[in-house]
This record gives structure tokens, sequence and C-alpha cells, in this order.
């Protein structure tokens, strides 16, 4: 966790500088302020070095602190913010979480525990949901990609008194891009202080400090087995059943790699008559695996492959930076859009992204017209469209498109508001096999979306469209992920001649595609290359929509 403070005055404090120094990080002040649960907020780890913390804050631009998991970073330290004043006259404390639902339900602990209601003085923001008052909020936890997104329309985050990058030792890229945009913080206490301080010698600067929070909420004993399992899932399984057996009563959490496993190890604990909850857990079983996305060079595809993690990565769940292993594009596009111009020259959080991988995706998103022929100047406007992941619930008979994955998942959601159809209706989602909650979901994001774009050109809203226009849109955006299918029905990249198959959950996993050449969005790897979201596609298209891209891989148009 790391705290930036933007450049405004410093507030009233109630602590008493002369009592405290700034080495001194031991002293229990549980009995100056009396929250709720103050008896239980006092015994947690954080709770004895409020006072420290409170002094560096305002003593240092950048603070990094380092605790266990439980020591009650998250939920305390803002509290303790709040409380000495940096959320007065108007402003706001910020802290990232790296997940949506992280950002919500840590939210709702704190407001809890405050005794307010979550949207008022505690609320949170994720994208395409804001649960905040404008007036009233004074603490805000959001996602690293949205405060990411505000420092494009207020690069010095003027709004906010003190930013908190919780979780950075998980390098997210946003969490990274936000940092480097920031100077702020990460998990690698001591590098990461002297990427802010080349003069950081081990020993507080008057720009960064380093606070170390020992001890945890529970006493914690790991165990790792002697040599490499040849199952790790069967193992997983043996492991839980063994602690089911002979531990005393206590849920237990299984970290795995994917859902398809997850189901795996639940059916044999059901065989066996275990029962899986989350509440309450006490013992967690580690696979050992996790799964990364990375990017190949060599292909320039993003691929989700399942890989051993190291004894320190999973000590955090954490491995090489995501900004590292995924392509850089939309990242480097984000960059010039707010004004950073020379993108090979940014100071990322070491380490910066491949060389060779950066100018690949220059070149694309000069090809994608997102930048002009410079390689300079960006759009003002950008937008990703989301995915509605529904693909693998859908009745495939009636909702199947020819034309592949995206169309099919258009007409469940069409069929779904229909007024005399769906009606947006939980009982037709459930008699249809679909999620209530993501169909809603996808109706709040495209009336959002439709918001945003009509803020920057005029769109009707079109009730129909005909597929060759939604098709060629797709073109537009993913023509470097095109595919063409081989004689024995598997694919091949246009590109880089890969070999390539149908995920299950494609439509076009059992029926051949009324064109050879397809789009794809995603490539899952496990035994083989796996493509999802195909869209059905023409030849002819990508020379139309990127003819700079494929004049310079015309030999890859061949097949």
């Amino acid at each position: 966790m790391a705290f930036w403070k933007p450049g405004v005055g410093r507030p009233a404090s109630a602590l008493d500088r002369a009592s405290v120094r700034e080495s001194d990080a031991s002293i229990d002040v549980s009995a100056a302020f009396a929250p709720p649960s103050a008896e239980l907020k006092s015994r947690l780890p954080v709770a004895k070095h409020r006072n420290a913390l409170l002094y560096l804050v305002e003593q240092h631009g950048v603070v990094i602190v380092v605790g266990h998991t439980g020591s009650g970073k998250t939920t305390q330290i803002p509290q303790y913010l709040l409380e000495a004043g940096w959320a007065a006259d108007g402003r706001q404390i910020v802290c990232t979480q790296p997940r949506r639902v992280a950002a919500t339900s840590v939210a709702a602990r704190v407001a809890q525990e405050m005794g307010v209601r979550v949207g008022e003085e505690v609320g949170y923001a994720v994208r395409f949901e804001n649960c905040t008052d404008p007036q009233r909020t004074r603490l805000k936890y959001v996602t690293p990609g949205l405060l990411f997104r505000e420092c494009m329309q207020d690069p010095l985050l003027s709004r906010y008194s003190v930013v908190m990058v919780d979780e950075a030792h998980e390098r997210g890229v946003y969490t990274d891009l936000l940092i480097a945009v920031l100077k702020n913080a990460t998990l690698d206490a001591e590098a990461f202080a002297r990427y802010f301080d080349p003069d950081y010698d081990g020993a507080n600067t008057e720009n960064v400090s380093i606070v170390s929070i020992e001890g945890q909420t529970f006493p914690v004993e790991v165990a790792y087995t002697e040599e490499p399992v040849q199952d790790y899932i069967a193992a997983a399984v043996d492991s839980v059943w063994s602690l089911h057996i002979h531990e005393p009563p206590g849920d237990v959490l299984v970290f795995l790699t994917g859902r398809e496993e997850i189901e795996q190890v639940i059916q044999a604990l059901a065989d066996r008559a275990a029962s899986v909850t989350i509440d309450g857990i006490v013992y967690v079983v580690d696979c050992g695996y996790t799964k990364e996305k990375q990017l190949d060079p060599s292909s320039g595809m993003d691929i989700l492959s399942v890989v051993p993690a190291s004894q320190a990565a999973l000590a955090q769940r954490a491995g090489l930076p995501e900004l590292v292993r995924t392509d850089p594009a939309p990242y480097l596009l984000q960059l010039k859009a707010l004004g950073i111009d020379n993108v090979a020259r940014f100071d990322f959080v070491p380490p910066a992204p491949n060389a060779e991988a950066m100018a690949t995706a220059l070149t694309y998103l000069a090809s994608l017209q997102a930048l002009d022929s410079s390689v300079d100047t960006p759009f003002t406007a950008y937008l990703n469209g989301p995915a509605i992941d529904v693909a693998a619930e859908i009745e495939r008979r009636k909702f199947v498109a020819e034309e592949g994955d995206q169309l099919t998942l258009l007409n469940v959601y069409n069929a779904f508001v229909h007024p005399r159809i769906g009606r947006a209706s939980p009982k037709w989602a459930a008699k249809h096999g679909l999620s209530y909650n993501t169909l809603r979901r996808a109706q709040t994001i495209r009336a959002q979306l439709h918001k945003y774009a009509t803020l920057h050109w005029h769109l009707p809203m079109q009730s129909r469209t005909e597929p060759d226009v939604l098709l060629k849109c797709l073109v537009a955006g993913y023509f470097k992920n095109a595919a063409v299918r081989m004689d024995d029905g598997s694919y091949k990249a246009v590109l880089h001649g890969v070999p390539l198959h149908a995920h299950p959950s494609s439509v076009l996993f059992t029926r051949a595609s009324p064109s050879r050449y397809v789009l794809y969005q995603e490539v899952t790897h496990t035994t083989k290359a796996m493509i999802r979201d195909i869209a059905v596609i023409e030849q002819a298209w990508l020379l139309e929509i990127a003819p700079h891209y494929y004049e310079l891989h015309r030999p890859a148009l061949r097949y």
C-alpha cells in the first residue's frame, strides 16, 4: 500500500507532533479515539501504528506500508485519515482496489464500521457503477483503471487530499500506470522507494518513507509438498479431505486456475460428502498453479496459460507485472491520451514493457487510426466495448447466429429486452439458463455507453443493424486477430500462421462457419491455443478496413 498526496495544503491535525517521533512506530493509541468496535479494532496489528502513520503521511509525499493480509491496512488506515481531518473542506480520500468486487465489498465493510450507509460518507466507484454522493462522500474506494481515467480529466487529481494504492504488489496494468503517473510506490518497498527517490538508502528521506506493520490477526502456518505432484487437482482434493477428517472444524479456501477445475474439485468433494462454503475460512489449499495472460512476441497474441507459481508468488498470489505480460497497445493509447507523447521514454515502474512489443503496439494503433501518421497525436475519445460473458450458458439452438458468438450474444440480449418476449424478466432468464444479473448489467452498460457516445458523436439509437455492419465494426477494432479455417476444421492465425482451435464455448466449436475467415477476441492456451468470441468475416474486409496493416502482411492472406 502506498500514499500519494496531491499538491494541497495540509489539514489541521489532532496529532500531538511533540509527542511522536518519526522513528516511533509502536505507540498504542487505541484509547485516543472511540470509533465503533474500538476494542476489536485496537487488537488489529495496524492500530499501534496509527499515530506514526499519520505523522509520516503529513511529513512525506510518499509513504509505503508493508504488512500481512488481515493487519487492517485497507479498512483502518482510511478511517485514521478521516479522523485526522484529511477529508475536510470538501476534499476526498481515495483508495484503489485491484478488483471491482474488492472495491465494493471493502466500501461496504468500512461503511458498516463507521455506522453510515454506502454511497454517503463512504462510497465506491467501479466501471459503469458509481455509488458516491458528490457532496457527502469523503472516502471512496475505486479500481486503479477508473482512477487512471480520472487522470485524463484532472492530471493532478485535485479533488483528493490522499491517494492510497492498495495491493500494489499484484502489479496490475492500471496499478503500474497509475503509480508511474503519480510517481507512487509498490510492494518491493526499497526497490520502489529508489524509483521515487534515487537517493534512498534504506532510511526515510524527505520524499519517501517506509512503514512495516508486523503481526497478523490470526496465526498462520504454511506447509508445502516435499515433491511436485503429478495431478495437482487430485492433490488439492486429497488435502481438503485430509483437513476435513483430521483437523478441527473450519471452512477451506482452495486456489485453482479456472472454472473447470473448480467444478472438478467440488464434484470430487461432493462425492466424498464434504461441503464447500466461503465464510469462516480456516484452511487454505493452493494448487501451486495460476493462469496468466502472456504476450507471445512472435505471434503478437495474448495467451492465457496455466503456469507454475513460485513460493514467493504464491505468498502474495502475485507474479510478473501484467503490463509486461500483455499487449501494451490499449495502455499506450491511454498514456498518449493523457498527453505523454513519447511513450518510449516514459518512466514505467520497472520492468518496462518490451521494446519490440511497444513498437508492434504503436504500429497496430496507427493502423487502427487511433494515432495520426506521425504516431504522436491521440484521438481524444477512446472507448472499450464491454464483453457479456453468457455464451457458455445460453441455449444455442434458439439463439445461435451463423455469423458467430457476438451476434449470438446480441440475439440473447435483444430477446431479453424485447417487450413481448423476455420483458427483462428474471423468470425468462432462468427458463433459458441465463444469468439475469449479467443481462441486467448489460442493459445498464449499454445505456451508459450510449450516453457517453452521444456526448462525442451524434449517433441515433438503432434497434436493428445489419449483421455485416456490426461485423465490420468488430473488424475495425480486432483486425489483427484474424484467422482462416483449415480443411481439418482447425484455424490458423492469418498474420503468423499459428495453429488455433475454436473454444468449446463458441458456437463455431461444432459447426463450420459460412466463410473461411473469422475474427477472435481472446486466446486461451491449455494443451493447445483455443480462440474465443469468434465472429465470421470476409477476407476482403481486412484489406478494406485495415489496408496499411495488411499491405505489410499481404503474404499472410495467401490461405
